[in-house]
């Protein structure tokens, strides 16, 4: 019964919180506050710099904790207050999320600059011909970009799996193989970056808070930070 009634108590605490704290300002100079996300690493690597560098600009003393919490989670954890933030892909949802379109980009295809196979273009074949990289935290199953491949009928050849997309970048540079991440996250990197030679998706992903943080003055402000980041 304690397990049934602690997600709406918290968010009742929550709420009463966010309701005495109402008519205060929020102010990121003096602040000294942390704020939780829940996110995966690619979003880190696209998020945390231009985050960071901003707080330390304008709120030297709040800070930034960041972890994954799995989607049938979030909700539960975003009402308990002990996560202020998901970012996700436009996957989840709940009658008490707040939800705004974050990021919105698409995909390119990266391989070592000096590639002996692989000119400043590249066709469906040849970007078949070559040995990819798939990121998942899954054991088995396709990526997305697998699924575009397979409606056109056509597959391509998986050398290795890893779990993290910072490992990735880092094997493409000593080794022939391909991989393909959002267009920002390539350009990052001393890479040559190529576009894509099939229609794939483009990255698409949703900030997610609670509706009991809505009018909070420091959910609001960091909200926005996030909001207007240059991705």
């Amino acid at each position: 019964m304690a397990e049934n009634i602690v997600g709406r108590v918290q968010e009742a605490l929550q709420l009463l919180n966010t309701s005495v704290t109402e008519g205060e300002v929020f102010q990121p100079d003096q602040a000294d506050k942390a704020f939780r996300l829940s996110m995966n690493d690619m979003a880190e690597a696209m998020i945390l710099p231009g985050l960071l560098e901003t707080l330390q600009e304008l709120a030297p003393n709040v800070s930034v904790e960041c972890y994954h919490v799995p989607r049938d989670l979030v909700e539960r954890e975003l009402a308990a207050g002990s996560l202020d933030f998901a970012l996700d892909v436009p996957l989840i949802s709940g009658t008490q999320i707040c939800t705004a379109s974050m990021v919105k980009q698409r995909y390119a295809c990266v391989v070592r600059k000096d590639h002996p196979f692989v000119n400043d273009s590249i066709t469906l074949d040849e970007f078949l011909e070559l040995d990819h990289i798939l990121v998942s935290s899954r054991r088995k199953g396709m990526s997305y970009v697998d699924v575009a491949l397979n409606r056109l009928g056509r597959h391509r050849k998986v050398k290795v799996r890893v779990q993290h997309y910072q490992v990735a970048p880092m094997l493409v540079a000593k080794t022939n193989l391909a991989l393909t991440i959002p267009m920002s996250m390539a350009q990052k990197y001393d890479m040559k970056v190529l576009e894509l030679p099939f229609s794939l998706p483009a990255l698409d992903w949703n900030l997610y808070w609670h509706t009991s943080a809505d009018q909070d003055k420091a959910n609001i402000w960091m909200r926005s930070l996030l909001l207007d980041l240059n991705l």
